[in-house]
């Protein structure tokens, strides 16, 4: 049994395991960061280190939502970098079994930030993969606008 954080994103479930969660925290102002990749919606100061949020709603194709004060950030480690998700809700942790998981292909995986699909009783959760939900060339994009909003 593995441990699965679920959140909300309009109507749709989604998760990722416990292991890459660090902490969930009420949402605060979101700094635009220039030159960053189009899934990073901006950065945040998180006890004084700059921590970028990556947009899910971009990145799972929904419509974009403004900033509301009921919104959660998950604290995350998406492989070696500390990152935010920005999300509705969070609903909770809850024990999967290996017979209800999905894995989806390593291409998906790369190519979408996904890593699976929970059956649960609730109904499906996508499984986000956060060591891969840059691409290469998206990661590297980020670490130059990091690199130059610090010069600023």
């Amino acid at each position: 049994m593995r441990k699965l954080v679920t959140f909300s994103l309009d109507a749709q479930m989604f998760g990722l395991w416990l292991e890459d969660m660090v902490e969930a925290t009420r949402a605060v102002t979101i700094t635009p960061l220039a030159r960053a990749p189009a899934c990073v919606e901006g950065i945040i100061n998180l006890r004084g280190d700059v921590v970028p949020v990556f947009d899910l709603r971009m990145r799972f194709s929904l419509p974009p939502a403004p900033l509301r004060m009921t919104d959660h950030l998950l604290i995350v480690q998406a492989g070696d970098r500390t990152a935010a998700l920005r999300v509705d809700r969070v609903n909770g942790l809850t024990s999967v079994s290996p017979e209800d998981l999905q894995v989806i292909q390593s291409v998906v995986e790369v190519a979408g930030g996904i890593s699976g699909i929970a059956k649960l009783e609730r109904g499906l959760v996508v499984i986000t993969a956060m060591a891969s939900f840059l691409t290469a060339m998206e990661s590297e994009a980020l670490g130059d606008a990091l690199a130059q909003a610090g010069e600023a």
